[in-house]
């Protein structure tokens, strides 16, 4: 759960990233505005794993949206408190999500990657 800050200017600090990032940052940052928004405008719960531990689940009221976005994990890691502590810092990893997302990313990267060169 990582952010890279690579430069100033978000069409930079997009571009910065390499193949291998774009596509890992691409997941990591909607894990992390998908756990901001559960945590932020979501129902708390308590439900149980897969190991039958209880663990902490937040619902959103709209089940489109529930069944859509990611749940919310690594509550407490430092880019997670820091992209829900104030709306600049979730607006700002969101435009670079947007970036990341449209950035032309190798095809060669998924051939080698998907079979582990």
């Amino acid at each position: 759960m990582n952010l890279f800050y690579l430069d100033e200017d978000l069409d930079k600090c997009a571009q910065y990233h390499v193949d291998k990032h774009v596509v890992k940052m691409i997941v990591e940052y909607a894990q992390l505005l998908s756990t901001a928004h559960r945590m932020l405008d979501g129902i708390e719960y308590t439900d149980y794993s897969k190991n039958n531990r209880k663990i902490k689940r937040y619902r959103l009221e709209n089940p489109n949206a529930d069944k859509v976005i990611y749940k919310a994990c690594h509550y407490n890691h430092p880019s997670a408190v820091w992209v829900r502590e104030n709306k600049l810092h979730y607006q700002w990893l969101y435009r670079l999500f947007k970036k990341e997302i449209s950035l032309p990313v190798s095809i060669a990267f998924f051939i080698f990657d998907s079979v582990g060169l």
